[in-house]
C-alpha cells in the first residue's frame, strides 16, 4: 500500500508540473528501486511526500529541458506536508537516493518502446490525425495505470508498451470506447491495420496447417 500511495503522489506532482511522460516513468523507477533496497536493508522509509517530490526533481533534472525548482516543487505538496518538509530535507534525501542507487539513475521506460511500436504500425502521426492522437493518449494512460500497481513490476517496459498499444487499439475500436469517454474513430487507418493483422494471422494459420498436413503425409 505504501508503494501505491507513493506512486500516486508522484503521478499527481507530474500532472501539476505537466512534465513529459518519460519524466514520470523515470521518477517511478527511482522510487521503486530505492524502496526495494531500503526495505531489504530494513531501514525506515522516508516521508512519502518528501520521497515523491525528491524522485520527481531528480527525474526532471535528467529529462526536462529546464532545471526544476526545489521550492516550487515543495509548494505543490499539501499544506500540512509543506510544514513538515524543508528544502534541506529534499537535498539530504536526494543524496541518500544517489548513494543507495550508486548513481545508477538512467532507465528505459515504456514510452520509447511505445513510440517505436507506433512508428512500426504507422500510428505515430498524432499531431496530424485525431484518431492516432486518441490511440496514443489511451496507450499512455494504460502505461500510467500499470505504473501504479505492483503486479506489473514483473514485466519489462517493452512488454508493458506492447500491451498498452494493443489494448488502446482494441478499446478504441470497441463499442465500450464511447462509454469510457473515447470518441468514435473518424478515419479507417486503425481499423485497416487490425484487418491487415487478421488477414496475416489467417494466412499464418493456413501455412501452419499446410505444413502439419505435409509433415503427416511424409
Amino acid at each position: 500500500m505504501e508503494r501505491e500511495r507513493l506512486i500516486s503522489i508522484v503521478q499527481e506532482l507530474h500532472k501539476k508540473k505537466e512534465y513529459k511522460q518519460e519524466t514520470l516513468h523515470l521518477a517511478g523507477n527511482l522510487a521503486d528501486r530505492f524502496l526495494k533496497i531500503t526495505l531489504a536493508q530494513k531501514k525506515p522509509v522516508p516521508n512519502l511526500f518528501a520521497l515523491g517530490a525528491t524522485v520527481m526533481l531528480m527525474a526532471a533534472k535528467l529529462e526536462q529541458p529546464i532545471s526544476p525548482s526545489f521550492n516550487r516543487m515543495l509548494q505543490l505538496l499539501p499544506a500540512c506536508e509543506q510544514k513538515k518538509i524543508s528544502k534541506q530535507d529534499i537535498i539530504d534525501l536526494e543524496e541518500q537516493i544517489l548513494l543507495t542507487l550508486q548513481f545508477a539513475l538512467h532507465f528505459a521506460g515504456p514510452i520509447p518502446f511505445l513510440e517505436r511500436y507506433q512508428r512500426i504500425f504507422g500510428l505515430d502521426e498524432e499531431a496530424n490525425n485525431p484518431d492516432l492522437k486518441q490511440v496514443g493518449f489511451t496507450a499512455r494512460q494504460f502505461c500510467k495505470y500499470a505504473q501504479r500497481y505492483g503486479q506489473f513490476l514483473d514485466f519489462k517496459p517493452s512488454q508493458l508498451a506492447a500491451a498498452a498499444i494493443l489494448l488502446s487499439i482494441n478499446l478504441n475500436l470497441s463499442p465500450v470506447g464511447p462509454h469510457v469517454g473515447l470518441k468514435h474513430l473518424r478515419g479507417t487507418q486503425v481499423n485497416n491495420l487490425v484487418e491487415t493483422w487478421a488477414c496475416d494471422h489467417e494466412l499464418a494459420c493456413r501455412v501452419a496447417d499446410t505444413r502439419r498436413v505435409s509433415h503427416h503425409q511424409q
